[in-house]
């Protein structure tokens, strides 16, 4: 039976697929502002349990799962900026096992979690390449969860960095062997392998650098290996790294030790969940904290009290964290107090932009602030 067009059910249609688009953005922001108050609470249970080594396993399921959630809204924001062609990409050359340590970084709450431990190798000599860093690491990140599925608790994942003539392979396996793949291996596409939303965005971020990612399963279908291939970019001319830098034969990805310095804190978020939980895990490490629900209020706290940070939400009431952050920054210079940016959704170029143009030292991910104001707050300066 041979459909009819309709041109007006066909512009109906449009329309209800635009609608679609805009409620997932807004959507995804909510579930992830949701989801910010258990990822701190699991936070604070794990920190109170590290005494003893005694977290419950009902409590690793219910930690493991959410970062799983957190995962999925992060691909599925990332697939719709891909889908809408809103991927601002912003090329430059770049050392490449660099870039592979920020993503690494980026993947070590996921990994301490499941109790694995990665690992990177690279040549002698420096491997240039032309990318945008954060694209590039979330594709790179969308490899090492495979990867760490296939390692399963406890694992080691390996990732290798192969010059192949005018190519460079990154290959991230779970075992020590040679980069080369077993001759019982069939190579196959990452996409005909049941691929995971992450693996297929990794796929699309490669593309656009010009690579591809394949894997290389065994016959028996339990070991697989993930390679990203990539143009190089030509050497720099004083890149600052000598011919003669040893080789690094396993380096390890650790989370440094700061010092532990109490610092005045002055939380801004309209969600008492986010705010309370927020406050309950830097509390317990010895910081002092003061909390408000809109900018109206943060102002006449940070006025009063002098805080050496402020960690602000953006979508607030009476004041927004944009309008905010510029009066403060009229007020105190940075040397007096540090502004952080708070976000609810993942941070792009341009709103990183936007928040140091509006007085931002700082931009922090909602769902990973924790981590990352620890050490931020550890390791500053203290003002003078």
């Amino acid at each position: 039976m041979r459909a009819l067009s309709n041109p007006a059910a066909m512009d109906a249609n449009r329309e209800a697929n635009a609608d679609r688009d805009k409620l997932v953005g807004p959507l995804v922001h909510e579930l992830r502002n949701s989801v910010a108050p258990i990822v701190n609470a699991l936070h604070l249970l794990r920190r109170r349990f590290k005494a003893d080594s005694s977290f419950p396993g009902e409590l690793r399921l219910i930690e493991r799962q959410v970062y799983e959630i957190i995962e999925t809204l992060d691909s599925i924001a990332e697939a719709q900026h891909l889908a809408q062609g809103e991927v601002a990409a912003e090329y430059q050359r770049l050392e490449l096992a660099s870039v592979l340590r920020a993503a690494m970084n980026d993947k070590l709450p996921v990994i301490d979690r499941r109790a694995q431990h990665l690992h990177l190798r690279s040549p002698h000599n420096p491997i240039w390449i032309h990318a945008d860093q954060k694209r590039l690491s979330r594709a790179v990140g969308g490899v090492i969860d495979a990867a760490a599925r296939q390692a399963g608790e406890g694992g080691d994942i390996w990732i290798d960095i192969v010059a192949k003539g005018n190519e460079v392979e990154i290959n991230v396996r779970d075992k020590v062997e040679d980069a080369t793949p077993p001759e019982s291996a069939s190579r196959s596409e990452a996409t005909n392998q049941a691929p995971t939303l992450g693996l297929v965005i990794a796929r699309t971020l490669v593309e656009l650098h010009g690579g591809s990612i394949t894997v290389h399963s065994s016959t028996d279908g339990e070991d697989s290996e993930f390679a990203i291939r990539l143009p190089r970019a030509a050497q720099p001319r004083r890149s600052g790294a000598s011919a003669n830098d040893p080789v690094m034969q396993a380096e390890s990805v650790l989370e440094h030790a700061w010092p532990v310095t109490n610092r005045r804190v002055l939380l801004v978020d309209d969600n008492e969940a986010v705010r309370t939980s927020f406050a309950a895990v830097l509390r317990d490490l010895g910081h002092e904290v003061r909390l408000a629900a809109d900018g109206a209020e943060a102002l006449q706290l940070a006025e009063q009290w002098r805080p050496e940070f402020v960690v602000l939400d953006i979508h607030m009431p009476k004041i927004n964290g944009y309008d905010l952050a510029r009066t403060l920054r009229s007020r105190f210079p940075s040397g007096a107090m540090q502004l952080v940016m708070m976000s609810g959704t993942t941070l792009d170029p341009a709103t990183v932009l936007g928040a140091k143009s509006a007085g931002f030292d700082y931009c922090v991910d909602k769902l990973s602030a924790v981590v990352s104001l620890e050490e931020l707050l550890r390791g500053a300066s203290r003002a003078p």
